[in-house]
């Protein structure tokens, strides 16, 4: 007779509550901003663990954004950074818009930030603002902005 695993239970699409629940872990090299300097250096993080409510939320802020219009989005990062572990539990988007001509023409409400921040805190003290998501290729000069604005709510802001 041999020991039964998770791996072994039969599941079935009828049957969710008996299928496990995993977090997705990701092994990432996240960017956090240098105190020392303000250019962006690369801190390699032991652990990112990001939840899938967090991926779920980003990927249906991104699918709202009209397609047409080629616009990135923006939203906030909540949970737990103890310096080796990130623990990315929960997040929301943020109003963002920026001229895409000119990459130094942008917009980004932090009352909104602050606002929604309060709200969340009244449901889970223990997280905190530990950086920012946006879609979209690669990094533009905002950005780092983006980051230097984000040292209001936490000293290294991750960004993924």
């Amino acid at each position: 007779m041999r020991a039964s695993s998770l791996d072994d239970r039969p599941t079935s699409p009828l049957q969710p509550h008996c299928r496990p629940t995993l977090h997705t872990t990701l092994l990432l090299s996240v960017m956090a901003s240098s105190s020392a300097s303000s250019s962006a250096a690369a801190a390699p993080l032991a652990n990112v663990v990001v939840h899938p409510l967090v991926l779920l939320s980003v990927v249906d802020h991104a699918s709202r954004s009209p397609t047409s219009a080629k616009k990135r989005v923006l939203g906030v990062l909540l949970g737990q950074n103890d310096g080796q572990t990130v623990n990315v539990a929960n997040s929301f988007a943020i109003p963002f818009e920026e001229d895409p001509t000119d990459a130094k023409t942008w917009f980004l409400d932090l009352d909104y930030v602050e606002q929604m921040w309060e709200m969340f805190r009244k449901v889970n003290a223990r997280e905190r603002p530990i950086g920012f998501y946006h879609t979209g290729p690669t990094l533009r000069s905002s950005d780092l902005e983006i980051a230097e604005l984000f040292k209001r709510f936490v000293p290294k802001p991750v960004r993924i």
